[in-house]
């Protein structure tokens, strides 16, 4: 009896445990790849000027916007880049798989220091765009979403 006791308790401490790290951690967006999505989510502009990059996505009409970013650099031709994320981000106020307010397409600015800004030179921006953010993975704290690894080829004109 006593056995049967243990396990029940320890049982329940575990899922207490569980249930409460991933309170006070929060949750982040994991990538399942693009589960064999027809259509990529696509950078249709991207902007530097001094110290800051905007980038416009657009996913495609009918499915969920961008939900987060991760994986998200650029480099330019005339050697200059910038790291903005390594881990993927909610963005647009989603959070977990609560929706933000969430439009499509998605345009936001980044800033970065300012002596990395490109400028008369081609560059390119690569990053992993998230969405369909909704299935939470049982006892983690993260969140499945389709991920989409993408790139863009663009010109920076002089600032």
């Amino acid at each position: 009896m006593n056995q049967k006791y243990f396990i029940i308790s320890f049982t329940l401490l575990v899922f207490f445990f569980l249930t409460n790290v991933e309170k006070s951690l929060g949750c982040h967006p994991s990538g399942e790849g693009d589960q064999g999505a027809p259509h990529y989510p696509e950078v249709t502009n991207a902007s530097f000027t001094s110290g800051e990059l905007t980038i416009t996505i657009q996913t495609w009409e009918g499915r969920t916007p961008t939900q987060a970013l991760g994986h998200y650099t650029f480099h330019a031709d005339s050697g200059v880049e910038w790291r903005f994320l390594k881990n993927p981000q909610f963005v647009q106020g989603h959070h977990c798989e609560i929706d933000g307010n969430e439009v499509n397409p998605y345009t936001e600015t980044r800033s970065f220091d300012a002596s990395q800004t490109p400028s008369n030179t081609w560059f390119d921006i690569w990053v992993s765009v998230y969405t369909n953010c909704y299935h939470r993975e049982f006892g983690t704290s993260e969140v499945g979403c389709l991920s989409f690894d993408i790139h863009y080829r663009g010109w920076q004109p002089p600032l």
